[in-house]
């Protein structure tokens, strides 16, 4: 069995590939950073070229954004929905009103010990809480799209919803349009591996002598501003560290650990609506602002707003200006840069004591941190002189 990629930046992990091939003769199976990719077994596969052909990655121009482009702030007008939620509520409406139609909705959910996740779907409002909510790691399609071409094929509504890459993956798979599909993807920062997630919760599991039961990735327990990784244990004790704090997500923030083609993305605005978070919302988006979270909905064809129109009366709403959104969410519309230790770091978290690597990320970071902050410094005072050179001009 051998890998057949050119690079491994050409391969999003989506698996449509998987889905795909006649034979069933191609796994995703991990590497030694902990990401998934194809793997064929030569003795099955009869080079019918299917994996080729349907892989998002072999045509950068078959995903364009689309033109129908409507951008909001949004969120529910109920706080308990709200709560629940990352940001602002508004998959869970989306997801409510395919439910009502006797519709099916996928989407990803963490596993029963919180160290993988996979693309499940639901058929009742019951479930909808697994796919509630962010999962700051690759999680795995299986055999979803097959799944979900099924429900297609029979004619019942189907929202799929997953990161951008994912969604393009179901395109190329499903090969023509269906009117009864609704996609849904996010604004996608990239994707940290299974393994670097495992590890960081075994170590907490070790660290506390009990194992978690629950993991939130965005807990608003202060605000959702000031959001945290929060864990709960088994003998029910709760650890919460905001994002300023906590080492996952800071390592997540800073590009260290996302998967090589999240540097490179070819996938961006390609579902019917994406949706991601308001920041700046204080400061720009005043009159759609709420401090329990406020949801950015970019409404990407004339299907998605037909089905945002059916959740209006349940949503505060205001348009929003989209170089705004785009200034204060770059990954909008852009890759984030890959930095200099990105491959030392997954080599240290091989062969290093959590611990220790652990305390050596930390440090770099916080080193990092303060470089960067002398930068703003020192671009700050060069403006101010700027200025005062003006000044004494006139």
């Amino acid at each position: 069995m051998t890998v057949d990629m050119k690079t491994k930046d050409q391969c999003s992990g989506c698996s449509a590939c998987v889905n795909i091939c006649p034979k069933h003769c191609i796994s995703m199976l991990p590497d030694n950073e902990g990401f998934i990719y194809p793997v064929i077994d030569k003795e099955k596969c009869v080079h019918c070229g299917l994996c080729k052909k349907n892989c998002p990655f072999e045509d950068d121009n078959k995903f364009c954004t689309n033109t129908h482009k409507t951008v909001l702030g949004a969120f529910s007008k109920n706080d308990e929905e709200k709560r629940k939620s990352s940001s602002g509520g508004i998959f869970s409406l989306l997801a409510e009103v395919v439910l009502k139609q006797n519709g099916i909705v996928f989407g990803m959910s963490l596993s029963d010990d919180c160290k993988t996740a996979h693309t499940i779907s639901i058929d009742n409002n019951k479930e909808l809480y697994k796919l509630r909510g962010s999962k700051y790691f690759q999680g795995e399609i299986d055999d979803s799209f097959i799944n979900a071409k099924k429900y297609l094929d029979e004619g019942r509504v189907v929202l799929f919803s997953g990161t951008p890459c994912q969604i393009a993956g179901l395109y190329s798979f499903l090969g023509k349009k269906y009117d009864n599909l609704l996609t849904v993807d996010v604004v996608c920062h990239g994707v940290p591996s299974q393994l670097l997630w495992r590890k960081y919760i075994q170590n907490d599991e070790q660290n506390r002598n009990s194992i978690i039961k629950s993991v939130n990735f965005r807990s608003k327990r202060i605000s959702w501003e000031e959001f945290g990784l929060e864990e709960t244990f088994s003998d029910n004790t709760i650890k919460f560290e905001t994002l300023s704090h906590n080492f996952y997500l800071q390592l997540f923030l800073k590009n260290y650990c996302l998967r090589h083609s999240c540097y490179n993305c070819k996938t961006k605005l390609v579902a019917d609506i994406t949706l991601g978070d308001l920041w700046g919302g204080k400061e720009i988006f005043t009159q759609i602002f709420d401090k329990k979270g406020t949801s950015l909905v970019i409404v990407n064809s004339s299907k998605g707003n037909i089905f945002f129109g059916k959740i209006k009366s349940e949503v505060k709403y205001a348009s929003v200006n989209y170089e705004d959104v785009i200034r204060t969410n770059p990954c909008i519309i852009s890759s984030v840069p890959k930095p200099s230790e990105r491959d030392s770091f997954y080599l240290d978290l091989q062969n290093l004591p959590f611990e220790k690597f652990q305390n050596k990320y930390k440090s770099l970071y916080w080193k990092r941190k303060k470089k960067n902050n002398s930068k703003v410094l020192m671009y700050y005072i060069k403006r101010s002189l700027l200025k005062v050179k003006n000044i004494i001009k006139f």
